[in-house]
């Protein structure tokens, strides 16, 4: 052995070894807080007692089929960030359903506290309209129930893209 060669001791190992458990754990904590500061936590409020009321949903979701109502839905864009949400409801025969009321919700999936309560008028037979302004651009929901008696009633989503 050279003089100028080194000697691995078990001080080295010891230093290595504590060495990659600080980059595992400052990696660990790193992932854990991005995670914990991007993700708001439950996306269903009151998401235990809507599980316990599964089997009431399901029938509401049936009794909708059987109504045999079908929403089609257009968006643009009237201004930056503000856009016009445009429904057309027909019955099962293809007809326009006249006379419901439309309200819901524009909800951003990843943000607490930008969602927007719509309500939707009447333009003409079957069509709906309203324009809502969000503050943010990017992906956004679409929650609409349509109501023209008890017994009629159709809850609506679909994801919308917002310039």
């Amino acid at each position: 052995m050279t003089a100028s060669a080194k000697k691995l001791t078990g001080r080295h190992i010891a230093m290595i070894i504590g060495g990659a458990f600080a980059v595992v754990l400052t990696m660990n904590i790193t992932f854990i807080t991005l995670a914990l500061s991007s993700f708001t936590g439950e996306d269903v409020p009151d998401a235990f007692s809507r599980g316990v009321a599964y089997n009431e949903i399901l029938s509401d979701r049936a009794a909708q089929r059987d109504l045999g109502w079908t929403v089609s839905s257009e968006t643009r864009a009237v201004s930056e960030r503000t856009i016009a949400i445009q429904l057309t409801l027909l019955d099962r025969d293809g007809s326009a359903v006249s006379g419901a009321s439309m309200a819901g919700l524009v909800r951003r999936p990843t943000n607490e506290g930008v969602d927007q309560e719509i309500s939707l008028s009447e333009i003409s037979a079957g069509i709906y309209e309203t324009q809502v302004a969000v503050p943010l651009s990017g992906v956004w929901d679409l929650r609409i129930e349509a109501s023209r008696a008890p017994e009629e009633r159709l809850e609506f989503e679909e994801r919308i893209w917002v310039e």
